[in-house]
């Protein structure tokens, strides 16, 4: 006979817009996105936008190992492409447990905000 060791060749985890503001569609400088549990995630993707074409500001991607300690693992800088600000980053997420973003600018309320985490375990 023969064995079938092949399951599953690539699962996705995660969902299109897991990452949104807590409250609405805008972030005001300093608040948090929603917390997303990554513990199935090995690799994750990063995806960000919001209609906030005035600002040069960006936000940071925080992490946390048990769920309620915060670092900053990396940033976002998003561009200007076709009417809104975008931003894409890869980030490793061994270990780690849960992610967010934070609105990093003094003054400005990012708005009509659309973030995304996926990844894969």
């Amino acid at each position: 006979g023969s064995i079938n060791t092949k399951a599953t060749e690539l699962k996705n985890e995660g969902s299109t817009g897991n990452l949104n503001p807590a409250v609405g569609t805008s972030m005001a400088p300093g608040t948090f996105s929603l917390v997303v549990d990554i513990s199935n995630m090995r690799e994750g993707s990063v995806l960000y936008n919001d209609a906030s074409t005035s600002s040069f500001d960006g936000l940071d991607i925080e992490v946390s190992a048990d769920g309620s300690t915060f670092y900053r693992l990396d940033g976002l800088f998003p561009f200007v492409s076709g009417g809104v600000r975008t931003a894409f980053r890869s980030v490793s997420l061994h270990g780690l447990t849960d992610l967010r973003l934070k609105n990093t600018s003094s003054s400005d309320t990012y708005t009509s905000v659309s973030g995304t985490i996926v990844g894969c375990p």
